[in-house]
């Protein structure tokens, strides 16, 4: 009777947070049921980018951070003979703000199938190991991968292992992780419910259906048309440059020689681009950066018997007016600097890789 009397007690009392825990754990499923919903409305680009290449299978695939997320366009190169064969499957996996690190993460988990070109747009930001981008470790990493970063990257050790609990946290519930993209739904079912996002909505709508519709490529709409020398004649300068700063080499580095190890082992040719930037920021603010990242390139041209192609803007023509800051390219520029670097692959004619100074009477002077 007393232990009836105890069990009730104990059920009238704990049923309420048990429902409520119930409820909640039902609640997480139906949001997770709906999760490519969420991420319509509210994509994390690293994620759906490194997805849709993994999806695909390319001929040809350029990786690296913004510049070619904006200066590369898949359609201009889409048919480009390469070794007396047309690459018709072309995709950019260019990722925003992404360091070495981040593409060599994009490399490994987005090509199931390897292609028969791969381009790494490189550029000094990219191996600078006094940065790092959090999405890299936060959304890209896993287990083996942290493991790794360990080695290669070790004084980075407790940045990468707290970017990489902090994203595990987030996806450890659906509400919370999806609640930008529910409320961005709602938004666009309910325009009523909160009018001020309508443009993100339909901004977000774009990249997702670009992501997946255009080989990957959905550059910004204002850096398409913003042109450098116009914010330059208004006193505009770029700087502080923060990608740039308390410059160093090191284990961003290691990370570029094992996108090369794995185009190695998968039978992939790996060839590095050495992206246009401004004058200013690479002659006048960041040079002698510049000439450290393009020493470091020369080593492993060397070193690794890999292409390095110099896109100087002497070479393809490049103004400031190509430019939309100090680092991107705009639509024109974009259009200028695709359609040459088409020209240098239906140029590549032999079916072993240039040694460097060939490749410098093929792409002009190196900087």
């Amino acid at each position: 009777m007393e232990s009836t009397s105890w069990r009730t007690t104990l059920w009238r009392r704990g049923r309420i947070p048990l429902l409520f825990l119930l409820g909640l754990i039902g609640l997480d499923l139906v949001v997770h049921a709906f999760r490519s919903t969420w991420r319509r409305y509210d994509p994390d680009e690293y994620r759906e980018r490194v997805r849709a290449c993994r999806d695909g299978a390319w001929d040809l695939v350029v990786f690296g951070g913004s510049p070619v997320h904006e200066g590369i366009d898949p359609a201009l190169l889409r048919g480009v003979s390469w070794r007396g064969t047309p690459l018709r499957r072309v995709f950019n996996c260019g990722l925003e703000g992404a360091t070495a690190s981040d593409t060599c993460l994009a490399v490994e988990q987005g090509l199931t199938t390897p292609p028969r070109l791969l381009v790494y747009g490189i550029t000094a930001s990219d191996v600078n190991d006094a940065r790092g981008e959090p999405h890299g470790p936060r959304i890209l990493m896993g287990p083996a991968d942290l493991a790794t970063a360990w080695q290669l990257r070790p004084q980075a050790t407790e940045w990468t292992t707290r970017h990489w609990l902090i994203g595990r946290a987030s996806r450890s519930w659906n509400l919370y992780h999806y609640r930008h993209g529910i409320r961005l739904w709602l938004a666009d079912q309910f325009p009523s419910f909160a009018p001020e996002t309508a443009a993100e909505v339909q901004n977000n709508l774009r990249i997702s259906t670009a992501i997946a519709t255009n080989s990957g490529y959905a550059p910004r709409p204002e850096m398409r048309v913003r042109r450098l020398d116009r914010l330059k004649s208004r006193g505009w300068t770029g700087m502080p440059f923060k990608f740039l700063a308390s410059y160093r080499l090191g284990g961003h580095i290691r990370y570029v020689e094992r996108i090369l190890d794995w185009a190695d082992t998968h039978g992939a040719t790996a060839v590095l681009v050495d992206m246009p930037v401004s004058a200013d920021l690479e002659e006048i603010h960041f040079a002698s950066d510049f000439q450290s990242y393009r020493q470091a390139l020369r080593g492993l041209a060397a070193s690794r018997d890999v292409r390095v192609v110099w896109a100087t803007r002497q070479a393809i023509g490049l103004t400031d007016a190509d430019f939309a800051d100090l680092i991107h390219l705009n639509a024109v520029g974009s259009k200028r600097f695709s359609t040459w670097l088409r020209a240098q692959i239906e140029g590549w004619q032999t079916s072993e890789v240039l040694k460097t100074s060939e490749v410098l009477v093929a792409t002009g002077d190196q900087p």
